[in-house]
């Protein structure tokens, strides 16, 4: 069970973006403070947060790509961000349409 500060990133995110922009994807079992998220049509691209040792309302991220035929990520932006910074870091990332956040 993850814990509660990353439920609620989770849940302003669906608001923001909507609920189907994003699949969660969970590499992460015995913590309980991260997540990860891709979309389905750009697969390649993954992000995930942590709420570990942050301030309410505050998450680490980082950005990872994986080049077409290898099945290793790079990082390729990482910080710190708001809750509301991390939507629009998610939304550029992840290439979210205003059509889909709706």
């Amino acid at each position: 069970m993850k814990d509660a500060s990353v439920e609620q990133v989770l849940v302003r995110l669906r608001e923001e973006l909507g609920a189907g922009t994003f699949d969660v994807v969970d590499f992460w079992d015995a913590d309980r403070f991260a997540m990860g998220l891709h979309k389905k049509d750009n697969a390649g691209r993954l992000v995930h947060f942590s709420s570990w040792n942050q301030p309410p309302g505050t998450v680490a991220f980082e950005l990872e790509k994986t080049p077409s035929g290898s099945n290793v990520g790079r990082t390729v932006r990482s910080g710190t961000a708001t809750v509301a910074a991390l939507v629009d870091v998610v939304r550029t990332f992840l290439c979210v349409s205003q059509a889909e956040a709706k």
